[in-house]
């Protein structure tokens, strides 16, 4: 999780493959996570856990940014 810029306990990004995800904690302790083709912030979003679509509860900062990275290298293999 080097990667990572920002603050990893509320509000953070990365950006690899030439994608970027944003991780960032919402009401209660859930987090949430968002992937964009490009840099972040960027207008494509890939994939966005906010809409509430999610069946896995995200509690800590480090389980979304780890649920981010598998996103972002599933789409990496699908872009290759």
């Amino acid at each position: 999780m080097s990667d990572w810029t920002g603050d990893l306990n509320d509000d953070c990004h990365l950006e690899r493959y030439g994608l970027s995800a944003h991780v960032e904690c919402m009401d209660r302790g859930w987090w949430w996570f968002a992937i964009y083709r490009g840099k972040w912030p960027a207008e494509e979003c890939l994939y966005n856990t906010a809409d509430n679509e999610t069946v896995v509860r995200l509690t800590t900062g480090k389980m979304a940014c780890a649920a981010a990275e598998c996103v972002m290298e599933a789409l990496r293999g699908e872009r290759e």
